[in-house]
Protein backbone atom coordinates (compact mmCIF):
# COMPACT_ATOMS: atom_id res chain seq x y z
CA UNK A 1 0.00 0.00 0.00
CA UNK A 2 1.34 3.73 -1.10
CA UNK A 3 2.57 5.69 2.33
CA UNK A 4 2.16 2.49 4.14
CA UNK A 5 5.28 4.22 6.49
CA UNK A 6 2.46 7.11 7.81
CA UNK A 7 -0.40 6.06 10.03
CA UNK A 8 -4.15 6.79 8.86
CA UNK A 9 -4.29 10.30 10.25
CA UNK A 10 -1.35 11.03 8.52
CA UNK A 11 -2.35 9.90 5.08
CA UNK A 12 -5.95 11.89 5.36
CA UNK A 13 -4.53 15.42 6.37
CA UNK A 14 -1.47 14.88 3.67
CA UNK A 15 -4.41 13.91 0.99
CA UNK A 16 -6.68 16.13 1.92
CA UNK A 17 -3.71 19.22 1.56
CA UNK A 18 -2.27 18.03 -1.63
CA UNK A 19 -3.65 19.21 -5.05
CA UNK A 20 -7.15 20.97 -3.48
CA UNK A 21 -7.60 24.98 -3.17
CA UNK A 22 -9.67 25.05 -0.16
CA UNK A 23 -8.34 27.60 2.34
CA UNK A 24 -8.67 25.08 4.93
CA UNK A 25 -5.52 22.64 4.46
CA UNK A 26 -4.81 20.56 7.72
CA UNK A 27 -0.88 21.03 6.75
CA UNK A 28 1.54 23.43 6.05
CA UNK A 29 3.86 22.73 2.60
CA UNK A 30 6.92 22.05 4.83
CA UNK A 31 4.86 19.41 6.92
CA UNK A 32 3.49 17.91 3.45
CA UNK A 33 7.34 17.33 2.72
CA UNK A 34 7.87 15.80 5.91
CA UNK A 35 5.63 13.59 5.16
CA UNK A 36 6.37 12.53 1.45
CA UNK A 37 9.85 12.39 3.11
CA UNK A 38 8.69 9.65 5.75
CA UNK A 39 6.81 7.84 3.12
CA UNK A 40 10.14 7.64 0.86
CA UNK A 41 12.03 6.60 3.94
CA UNK A 42 9.69 3.53 4.03
CA UNK A 43 9.95 2.48 0.67
CA UNK A 44 7.75 4.37 -1.32
CA UNK A 45 9.22 6.12 -4.82
CA UNK A 46 8.13 9.89 -5.71
CA UNK A 47 5.47 8.29 -8.12
CA UNK A 48 3.93 6.40 -5.54
CA UNK A 49 3.80 9.29 -3.13
CA UNK A 50 2.56 11.65 -6.52
CA UNK A 51 -0.33 8.96 -7.01
CA UNK A 52 -1.44 8.52 -3.58
CA UNK A 53 -2.16 11.97 -3.54
CA UNK A 54 -3.73 12.51 -7.19
CA UNK A 55 -0.69 14.45 -8.90
CA UNK A 56 0.42 14.47 -12.13
CA UNK A 57 3.97 13.31 -12.10
CA UNK A 58 6.43 13.28 -9.46
CA UNK A 59 7.65 17.01 -10.39
CA UNK A 60 5.55 18.43 -7.57
CA UNK A 61 6.48 16.03 -5.04
CA UNK A 62 10.21 16.55 -6.05
CA UNK A 63 9.16 20.60 -5.09
CA UNK A 64 7.85 19.72 -1.64
CA UNK A 65 11.15 18.29 -1.08
CA UNK A 66 12.69 20.82 -1.97
CA UNK A 67 11.55 22.55 1.12
CA UNK A 68 13.61 20.68 3.07
CA UNK A 69 16.70 22.34 2.02
CA UNK A 70 15.43 25.89 3.83
CA UNK A 71 17.42 26.26 7.49
CA UNK A 72 14.71 25.14 9.97
CA UNK A 73 14.33 28.76 11.56
CA UNK A 74 12.83 29.84 8.50
CA UNK A 75 10.58 26.82 7.71
CA UNK A 76 7.50 28.26 9.54
CA UNK A 77 7.18 31.24 7.09
CA UNK A 78 6.46 28.87 4.45
CA UNK A 79 2.40 28.96 3.31
CA UNK A 80 0.04 27.57 0.84
CA UNK A 81 0.17 31.64 -0.39
CA UNK A 82 1.82 34.78 0.37
CA UNK A 83 0.55 36.73 3.06
CA UNK A 84 2.27 39.70 5.36
CA UNK A 85 4.06 37.37 7.46
CA UNK A 86 4.71 34.08 5.15
CA UNK A 87 6.15 33.34 1.92
CA UNK A 88 4.16 31.76 -0.90
CA UNK A 89 5.03 28.05 -1.35
CA UNK A 90 6.74 28.97 -4.88
CA UNK A 91 8.81 31.87 -3.43
CA UNK A 92 9.80 29.31 -0.63
CA UNK A 93 10.78 26.72 -3.32
CA UNK A 94 13.04 29.36 -5.39
CA UNK A 95 14.82 30.26 -1.74
CA UNK A 96 15.62 27.20 -1.25
CA UNK A 97 18.01 27.03 -3.80
CA UNK A 98 20.53 29.23 -1.89
CA UNK A 99 22.55 27.20 -0.28
CA UNK A 100 23.71 29.51 2.87
CA UNK A 101 21.64 29.72 6.07
CA UNK A 102 22.25 32.89 6.40
CA UNK A 103 21.28 34.05 2.93
CA UNK A 104 18.18 32.26 3.78
CA UNK A 105 17.07 34.09 6.56
CA UNK A 106 18.14 37.45 4.96
CA UNK A 107 16.21 36.96 2.37
CA UNK A 108 13.44 35.80 4.30
CA UNK A 109 13.76 39.06 6.24
CA UNK A 110 13.89 41.58 2.83
CA UNK A 111 11.12 39.40 1.41
CA UNK A 112 9.10 40.44 4.57
CA UNK A 113 9.87 43.53 4.62
CA UNK A 114 9.30 44.28 0.59
CA UNK A 115 6.86 42.06 -0.01
CA UNK A 116 8.50 40.45 -2.71
CA UNK A 117 6.29 38.79 -5.29
CA UNK A 118 7.84 35.01 -6.90
CA UNK A 119 9.03 36.39 -9.78
CA UNK A 120 11.29 39.24 -7.68
CA UNK A 121 12.26 36.11 -5.53
CA UNK A 122 13.81 34.49 -7.91
CA UNK A 123 15.49 37.83 -9.15
CA UNK A 124 17.12 38.09 -5.97
CA UNK A 125 18.19 34.11 -5.73
CA UNK A 126 19.22 34.31 -9.35
CA UNK A 127 21.20 37.20 -8.71
CA UNK A 128 23.23 35.81 -5.17
CA UNK A 129 23.59 32.48 -7.15
CA UNK A 130 25.32 33.75 -9.94
CA UNK A 131 27.48 36.59 -8.87
CA UNK A 132 29.43 37.75 -6.46
CA UNK A 133 27.25 40.40 -4.99
CA UNK A 134 25.91 40.05 -1.11
CA UNK A 135 22.10 39.38 -0.15
CA UNK A 136 22.08 42.74 0.52
CA UNK A 137 23.16 44.03 -2.67
CA UNK A 138 21.37 41.29 -4.53
CA UNK A 139 18.01 43.03 -2.49
CA UNK A 140 19.14 46.05 -3.48
CA UNK A 141 19.35 45.51 -7.24
CA UNK A 142 15.52 43.84 -7.36
CA UNK A 143 14.46 46.80 -5.50
CA UNK A 144 15.76 48.87 -7.96
CA UNK A 145 13.27 47.68 -11.00
CA UNK A 146 10.57 48.96 -8.71
CA UNK A 147 8.71 51.92 -9.44
CA UNK A 148 7.90 52.39 -5.57
CA UNK A 149 9.48 51.19 -3.02
CA UNK A 150 7.23 50.17 0.06
CA UNK A 151 8.71 48.79 3.77
CA UNK A 152 6.90 46.95 6.18
CA UNK A 153 7.92 46.52 9.65
CA UNK A 154 9.59 43.15 10.51
CA UNK A 155 10.63 41.82 13.75
CA UNK A 156 12.59 38.24 14.19
CA UNK A 157 12.03 37.06 17.77
CA UNK A 158 13.53 33.44 19.55
CA UNK A 159 11.84 30.84 21.24
CA UNK A 160 14.05 30.68 24.22
CA UNK A 161 12.67 28.52 26.54
CA UNK A 162 13.95 24.69 25.30
CA UNK A 163 11.22 22.66 26.25
CA UNK A 164 8.68 25.01 24.89
CA UNK A 165 10.35 24.78 21.86
CA UNK A 166 10.06 20.90 22.28
CA UNK A 167 6.23 21.24 22.50
CA UNK A 168 5.99 24.02 19.86
CA UNK A 169 7.65 21.37 17.41
CA UNK A 170 5.06 18.59 18.38
CA UNK A 171 2.52 20.56 17.12
CA UNK A 172 0.93 21.63 13.39
CA UNK A 173 1.57 24.52 11.83
CA UNK A 174 -2.03 25.57 11.99
CA UNK A 175 -1.99 24.92 15.73
CA UNK A 176 0.88 26.92 16.54
CA UNK A 177 -0.41 29.76 14.38
CA UNK A 178 -3.75 29.39 16.44
CA UNK A 179 -2.30 29.76 19.64
CA UNK A 180 0.24 32.78 18.53
CA UNK A 181 -2.69 34.68 17.06
CA UNK A 182 -3.96 35.12 20.26
CA UNK A 183 -0.23 36.37 22.07
CA UNK A 184 -0.02 38.43 19.13
CA UNK A 185 -3.12 40.72 19.96
CA UNK A 186 -2.41 40.44 24.12
CA UNK A 187 1.45 41.83 22.59
CA UNK A 188 0.41 44.55 20.27
CA UNK A 189 -2.82 45.69 21.76
CA UNK A 190 -4.74 47.83 18.95
CA UNK A 191 -1.58 47.39 16.27
CA UNK A 192 -2.64 45.90 13.17
CA UNK A 193 0.04 43.12 12.86
CA UNK A 194 0.20 39.53 11.79
CA UNK A 195 2.71 36.95 13.00
CA UNK A 196 3.90 33.32 12.40
CA UNK A 197 5.39 31.08 15.09
CA UNK A 198 7.50 28.46 14.26
CA UNK A 199 9.42 26.19 16.82
CA UNK A 200 12.52 27.95 17.25
CA UNK A 201 11.45 31.54 16.43
CA UNK A 202 8.81 33.88 15.58
CA UNK A 203 8.20 36.40 13.41
CA UNK A 204 5.60 39.59 13.14
CA UNK A 205 5.03 42.14 9.88
CA UNK A 206 3.04 44.85 10.52
CA UNK A 207 2.90 48.72 9.02
CA UNK A 208 3.44 52.21 10.35
CA UNK A 209 1.83 51.35 13.35
CA UNK A 210 3.62 48.90 14.07
CA UNK A 211 6.90 50.61 13.48
CA UNK A 212 5.57 52.94 16.21
CA UNK A 213 4.61 50.52 18.24
CA UNK A 214 8.47 48.72 17.77
CA UNK A 215 10.50 52.09 19.06
CA UNK A 216 8.61 52.03 22.37
CA UNK A 217 8.65 48.32 22.69
CA UNK A 218 11.11 46.67 20.72
CA UNK A 219 12.99 45.75 23.65
CA UNK A 220 10.65 44.04 25.60
CA UNK A 221 8.38 42.58 23.12
CA UNK A 222 10.43 39.17 22.45
CA UNK A 223 10.61 38.81 26.70
CA UNK A 224 6.77 39.17 26.53
CA UNK A 225 6.13 36.36 23.59
CA UNK A 226 7.82 33.83 25.43
CA UNK A 227 6.24 34.63 28.83
CA UNK A 228 3.13 33.74 26.87
CA UNK A 229 4.16 31.08 25.13
CA UNK A 230 5.09 29.61 28.36
CA UNK A 231 1.61 30.18 30.05
CA UNK A 232 -0.37 29.02 26.84
CA UNK A 233 1.61 25.87 25.56
CA UNK A 234 3.03 24.52 29.37
CA UNK A 235 -0.85 24.80 30.53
Amino acid sequence: MALAALSGEERKQLVASVGTHSRERYLSPVEVARLFEKAIRGGDSLADCAAAVQLEGTSWVGRFLHLLKLTPDVQHTVDWGKSGSTLSFTSAVELARLEDPEDQRAAVKAILEHGFSSPEVRQLVQARTRTKKTIEECVASVLKMRPQVDVRQVFIGAVLDQDIREQLRGLTQRRRDEIFKGIVANACPGVSVSGRLGPDRFNLVGGADFGSFLRSEKNKLEKEINRQLGSLVIS
